[in-house]
């Protein structure tokens, strides 16, 4: 995850290759390239889940700014490239703190970076303003604070279902 635009254009991609009308599934960062690709004719509605929904103009770091600052921002590292990561504390601590420890040490050396730069960019497109959209607000995440969660959903007027998980609780495992 380079920058909001390159993101934006791999979702891009992807709708280009479906056939049908398509539903954009946006988790954290994720947010932001369904924001903006979202305004797709193909695009039939957003989901955003434990994630960023800017307005035309809103960075992540104002978004971030704008409500307390969520734990896990104390956990990062950052490479000699500018690219962000959690620590494995991080990880297992504030992204995977309800996940099984092997599923969340898997997460830990396996998560793709992100660009510090990105969190200076906006979206040129805020989709949610003509898709249905939903958000499932994670009420014990510890990355994206779930107040910022809550006051996107309601600007948005999506349909929401707030959830007691932590961030990356989506990932846990059917335990059969």
């Amino acid at each position: 995850m380079a920058s909001i635009e390159e993101d934006a254009a791999a979702t891009k991609r992807i709708i280009a290759d479906a056939e049908r009308p398509v539903i954009l599934v946006g988790h954290s960062w994720g947010g932001m390239a369904i924001t903006q690709a979202g305004v797709d004719p193909k695009v039939s509605a957003l989901v955003y889940v434990s994630a960023f929904a800017p307005e035309i103009g809103d960075t992540g770091s104002t978004l971030i700014g704008a409500h307390p600052t969520p734990p896990a921002l104390s956990t990062t590292t950052t490479d000699k490239a500018g690219f962000v990561r959690q620590t494995r504390d991080g990880v297992l601590k504030n992204m995977a703190p309800d996940i099984p420890i092997t599923d969340a040490e898997v997460l830990a050396v396996t998560q793709g970076p992100l660009a510090g730069k990105a969190f200076g960019e906006s979206v040129t497109a805020a989709a949610w303003k003509t898709k249905p959209s939903w958000f499932i607000v994670t009420a014990d995440d510890r990355v994206v604070h779930p107040e910022l969660q809550a006051a996107e959903a309601r600007r948005m007027d999506a349909k929401t279902t707030v959830l007691r998980s932590s961030y990356s609780r989506i990932l846990r495992r059917s335990q059969r």
